[in-house]
């Protein structure tokens, strides 16, 4: 018997849900576009419990699915990444390497500069084999000081 869920991800065959089909396939589309002109990213906001984890959960297993040979495909929630405000900006640096640890099932090094980091997802770095999808779950837990355009290097 199905039962009404609001606590995260709605799993359809035990809760009451939409499918919304529509969107999962706009999103996909989205994230893949032309998969040989290189990627781009794109934010999705919307009030809590609207489903965005959801979703990105739905367009992850249809890549897996679709394109298992083509991508990568990595999630990383940053909901238990802390960093206190009195800590610098490059302190998000301790937490890469469980992040990709938890993303991707790989083992790395702390990162030692945002330079290094970028390097993570370079075509010229050995890490990963085929190009990287990777879905950014909470990302606005971050303090706005580790954020791009925040004048992080």
């Amino acid at each position: 018997m199905r039962r009404f869920y609001s606590y995260g991800p709605v799993d359809c065959e035990e809760h009451f849900c939409v499918p919304r089909k529509g969107l999962v396939q706009e999103c996909l589309e989205q994230m893949i576009g032309n998969p040989d002109k290189g990627g781009h990213y794109f934010t999705i906001w919307a009030p809590r419990q609207t489903g965005k984890t959801w979703l990105m959960h739905q367009v992850k297993s249809r890549i897996e699915a679709e394109y298992k040979d083509k991508f990568i495909v990595g999630h990383m929630s940053m909901q238990g990444t802390v960093i206190r405000d009195e800590e610098p900006a490059d302190a998000f640096l301790q937490w890469v390497p469980r992040l990709i640890r938890d993303a991707f099932g790989l083992f790395i090094s702390q990162p030692a500069n945002w330079g290094e980091w970028l390097d993570l997802f370079s075509r010229y770095n050995d890490l990963f084999n085929r190009p990287v999808i990777l879905f950014i779950d909470e990302f606005d837990r971050l303090p706005a000081r580790s954020m791009p355009g925040s004048g992080w290097q």
